[in-house]
Order: structure tokens, then sequence, then C-alpha cells
């Protein structure tokens, strides 16, 4: 399903060109910042087999990595572990708005990402 995600109001995304002087994933870093989404903000969400889900942004092909301080990072397409593997509530009512978040050991990692449907 292709979605944009939201941090406080704001698209997040990423540049798919590495940031000059930087390297592996620190060259990708996640923004928050967009008034509006577009090709950098659109991200592809697929449900995994453990039953929760990947975000990648399409325009990059990185993978969204929450980290144990709640802080967005990118990793390579195909990366799948602990601060990858990302749940969503769906909600039936279309008023309700769908989330997107990270949860250890009983604890919500950062801010949940509110997700919002891609024309």
């Amino acid at each position: 399903m292709r979605v944009f995600l939201k941090l406080n109001g704001k698209y997040i995304g990423i540049d798919p060109t590495p940031v000059h002087g930087q390297s592996g994933d620190a060259a990708f870093p996640v923004y928050h910042d967009r008034a509006a989404g577009g090709e950098w903000e659109a991200v592809e969400l697929a449900q995994q087999g453990d039953g929760r889900f990947q975000a990648t942004f399409i325009a990059s092909n990185r993978v969204l990595s929450i980290q144990p301080d709640g802080s967005l990072q990118s990793r390579a397409a195909g990366t799948y572990g602990a601060y990858e593997a990302i749940a969503a509530t769906t909600q039936p009512d279309p008023d309700a708005i769908n989330l997107l978040y990270r949860v250890a050991d009983g604890q919500l990692l950062g801010e949940p990402l509110m997700i919002e449907e891609a024309a």
C-alpha cells in the first residue's frame, strides 16, 4: 500500500541523493518538516510474515528504522530487524486515523506516525 507518513503534522521523507561527506546509513537521513507529501515522501507499507510492517521510501529505496531513543533513521532496502519491524493500527471508522509506531519492552518509542493514504 502506498502511503505518506506524518510526524506532528509534517510529512517525513528521505532525499534519494546521499548527503555530501557522509557514508552508509548516515548519508540518507530522515527529515520530518515538509508541508506536503511528494515523490520523496512516498512510502510503500508492506505487512511482513510476523504481522508487523516495513515502511520503504520509494524514491530513495530506504527502509524506515525507529531507534531505541525514538529517533528516525533509514537503512538499506531489504533490511528487516527489530528497529524496522513497526506496528500499525487500522481503523474501520473513516474519521479515525491510522498510526505507525514501535514498541519495545511495553514502551512506546518516540512519537507515533500518522498514516495517510497516497493517491
